[in-house]
């Protein structure tokens, strides 16, 4: 059964039965033949009472599959409750009651805070047998993740008008991902850094040689080695192999979230959701212009592989959305040697947050290997990429 039923009336009806079985010895001493009446009433009231506790809700179905509702800071929809009731008894004048994070505010509907969520009280009645909808608007207020918790619902005995309290027993799988909003990150445009890879272009410096595509004729300024010569004896004029135009214009993004003391332990930084909203436009932009891109946070849950598209764009999104202080930080030292034993070829690296002594070694060693470094610096103004290590700079 999806429903439990918490409220119990067994003293309740002890009480009735011991009032009725005194009713029933006075009007036998007394002979009064309406008090005969009186204990018939309160016998049938009793077991119709109990029959329609024992029967109401019992077939009360909630409908509910795995589903994410995906939503950006202000932007508005529905949550929609499906019901099956498949008794004749209706259930009317109910209330349908639920917990949820603040990070989503149910409109036309107050709150009251419990155990540090938002309870809400929704008026339903669900008619005899058949389908009925709950149709709750919703509006995104602030960057997380929730899902509904602690549904019960509640409605009155339609005999002796005492309460009625069903909870929803299994685990209601709809997640309400809020995204981060996009904050700008100046100079991100002027960065244009590309290498061999696989990508497959139309114009690029690179090519697979690997990947023959197919002959062109000779010209005097092809190498010796790229003529076909099956190609050449089969046209009887030389005949030059053209390969695969190939490039690697990935990104690699290493973001801090922390910030750290002067005796070196770290916390949550508190420009964090800035912060996030800035690698969210980054994500966005490389997205736009076809860049496929790589996510390492300094989390045990931070790192999302290289990719690139719509669909890789929402990984990143909903890794971002996910981002909360009840994961733990590791430190810069550990994050930034993660990514060192993956970065197999020259690609761009954008580091978001505080840089530290500890990092430089890395980043000097990228940029030797010919890796492109540039650093988000985050101001009141907002924030701008630029290029790391410059003659001067200082770290942290």
């Amino acid at each position: 059964m999806q429903w439990e039923k918490q409220f119990n009336q067994s003293k309740y009806y002890e009480l009735l039965a011991i009032i009725s079985i005194i009713t029933f010895l006075i009007s036998l001493i007394f002979k009064q033949s309406l008090l005969f009446l009186l204990v018939g009433l309160l016998i049938i009231f009793i077991i119709l009472s109990r029959r329609y506790h024992r029967i109401a809700g019992k077939s009360l179905v909630l409908n509910h599959s795995k589903k994410q509702i995906r939503l950006f800071p202000g932007q508005e929809t529905t949550i929609d409750f499906n019901f099956t009731h498949h008794s004749l008894l209706p259930v009317v004048n109910g209330t349908f009651s639920f917990l949820i994070h603040d990070i989503i505010d149910i409109l036309r509907f107050k709150a009251t805070k419990v155990k540090g969520k938002d309870h809400y009280e929704i008026p339903l009645s669900i008619l005899s047998r058949g389908e009925t909808k709950l149709i709750i608007p919703i509006k995104a207020y602030k960057r997380g993740v929730t899902q509904i918790t602690n549904i019960h619902y509640q409605y009155p005995h339609l005999i002796n008008f005492r309460s009625i309290s069903l909870r929803f027993r299994p685990f209601y799988q709809t997640e309400i991902l809020v995204y981060p909003s996009s904050l700008p990150v100046y100079g991100i445009e002027e960065t244009n850094y590309e290498t061999i890879g696989e990508q497959r272009v139309r114009f690029s410096p690179f090519e697979d040689v690997l990947q023959p595509v197919g002959t062109r004729d000779y010209q005097p300024t092809d190498p010796f080695k790229r003529i076909h010569w099956k190609a050449s004896a089969k046209r009887q004029s030389l005949q030059t192999k053209v390969y695969e135009k190939t490039r690697d214009h990935s990104w690699v993004l290493i973001v801090n979230l922390s910030a750290r003391t002067r005796l070196g332990n770290i916390y949550w930084d508190e420009s964090m959701e800035n912060r996030l909203s800035y690698i969210a436009y980054v994500c966005q932009y490389l997205t736009n212009k076809g860049v496929s891109f790589e996510l390492y946070l300094n989390t045990n849950q931070g790192n999302l592989q290289s990719g690139e598209g719509k669909e890789h764009l929402k990984k990143a999104m909903e890794m971002l959305a996910k981002v909360s202080n009840n994961q733990n930080l590791i430190h810069t030292s550990r994050l930034f040697l993660r990514v060192d034993q993956r970065l197999e070829q020259p690609q761009t690296v954008v580091c978001f947050g505080d840089l530290y002594e500890e990092n430089q070694s890395y980043l000097l060693k990228w940029q030797n290997q010919g890796v492109k470094v540039y650093h988000v610096k985050e101001t009141q103004s907002g924030a701008y990429m630029v290029p790391v290590l410059k003659a001067g700079e200082q770290y942290g």
